[in-house]
């Protein structure tokens, strides 16, 4: 029962590619929303038929875009919905995770708050291929922090928690809600970290404003063999590391 009116400010997309079973659980999480003044857009760039077979049977009023795999990566993937989607402010989900029934409520609640954030993530938890709650890093959730929130105001603080071993861990990448209008020229570049490219993205979005980081597990991110950190290797660590040198992203203290 999803507000359909022209009034709402966010749009939750989810970003599905072969993947049909898992699609199906964090649909289902995301129609479980407290708060639910939003759109909702399922973004399948599958190479099969098996999601949108279960889309037209299960869920036919959900709006769905068929890319029909003429996307290269779920780089360009992610880029083509920051360039398709128009409200204030946008959430690109990914289809092997879920979300907490307050996400959306307490993302909204965030932006009033903090009004000129250019983003905001939240903490999670961390679930099997079974959904089942698993320990990772030690037990802890995605980040660790004392306060309710982080706030991040510039590139070098926040890139400095990613390479900082003892800061505790990052907020998931799906997590993140961004202020539209102040993110939506920047775009994913695999040419820049290889597979740390999401990093170095956030990296350009901290440089145009605060980010925010809620202390609250409102996601769950899903550890299976086909998650795209188990393929980051040295390469890419390499070639992130000297994206951030070759970059206008201030003085990193550890180099």
């Amino acid at each position: 029962n999803f507000d359909k009116s022209n009034m709402n400010e966010l749009t939750v997309v989810l970003l599905c590619h072969n993947r049909p079973n898992f699609a199906v659980e964090a649909i289902e999480s995301i129609m479980r929303q407290s708060n639910s003044s939003f759109d909702f857009l399922v973004s399948d760039n599958s190479t099969n038929d098996q999601l949108q077979k279960v889309m037209k049977a299960d869920f036919p009023a959900i709006k769905t875009i068929l890319w029909e795999s003429d996307i290269a990566s779920q780089y360009d993937h992610f880029n083509k919905i920051i360039a398709h989607i128009e409200t204030k402010y946008v959430v690109l989900f990914h289809d092997d995770d879920l979300m907490s029934s307050n996400y959306v409520m307490r993302i909204l609640q965030q932006f009033k708050e903090t009004p000129n954030s250019v983003a905001i993530s939240v903490n999670g938890s961390f679930i099997d291929e079974k959904s089942r709650r698993v320990d990772h890093c030690g037990g802890h959730f995605s980040f660790m922090a004392t306060e309710n929130s982080l706030v991040f105001n510039d590139s070098r603080t926040l890139v400095e928690r990613y390479l900082t071993e003892d800061s505790g861990s990052v907020a998931p990448f799906s997590s993140y809600s961004y202020n539209l209008k102040k993110i939506k020229d920047l775009r994913l570049d695999f040419n820049r970290g290889g597979n740390y490219c999401d990093t170095v993205f956030l990296m350009d979005v901290a440089n145009r404003g605060a980010i925010v980081w809620i202390n609250e597990p409102l996601v769950q991110t899903r550890v299976h063999e086909e998650r795209l950190s188990t393929k980051c290797g040295v390469r890419d660590y390499k070639g992130f590391i000297a994206t951030i040198l070759q970059g206008n992203y201030g003085k990193i203290n550890q180099f």
